[in-house]
């Protein structure tokens, strides 16, 4: 296997030959890893399986002198991922660069969190008048007569 600087690790989940969405959703259906070269742009491993084991049979197979020559590896944030480069004689050294769907989707979770309880708030209150709808000479709504 050729030596790389820059690879992808990426999961793909798929039943009965065809990929989907999430595997969850699909009872029988498996997870396989594959590892990509970014120079190239080209697949250079791939392996049935879901976990950091599995993704140690690429670096196993790529050998502990290229696997020290990656310095930068893109991964989901699974935790299988990180665990298998961080091992002796992997990408141990690796800048680990998380997918920005990712990094996105829980940035998105923790500003729901959040807003949740703020938007929950504002529902009880909407019934009532805002302060600025009171009546009298400051309020937009006010009944005082013009002089």
């Amino acid at each position: 296997m050729a030596w790389m600087r820059m690879m992808g690790a990426e999961s793909v989940a798929y039943h009965r030959g065809t990929v989907i969405e999430r595997a969850d959703d699909h009872p029988g259906a498996a997870l396989a890893y594959y590892a990509s070269n970014h120079e190239t742009g080209r697949f250079v491993w791939g392996e049935e399986g879901k976990d950091a084991a599995t993704l140690d049979g690429f670096f196993d197979e790529l050998g502990s002198e290229a696997s020290a020559t990656i310095t930068a590896i893109s991964m989901d944030m699974g935790p299988a991922y990180e665990k298998s480069a961080r091992v002796d004689g992997h990408a141990v050294k690796a800048i680990i660069c998380y997918e920005p769907f990712h990094v996105v989707k829980l940035a998105t979770d923790a500003l729901d969190k959040v807003r949740r309880p703020s938007g929950r708030r504002y529902a009880r209150c909407r019934t009532r008048r805002p302060p600025s709808a009171s009546r009298g000479p400051a309020g937009p709504f006010s009944r005082t007569p013009r002089t």
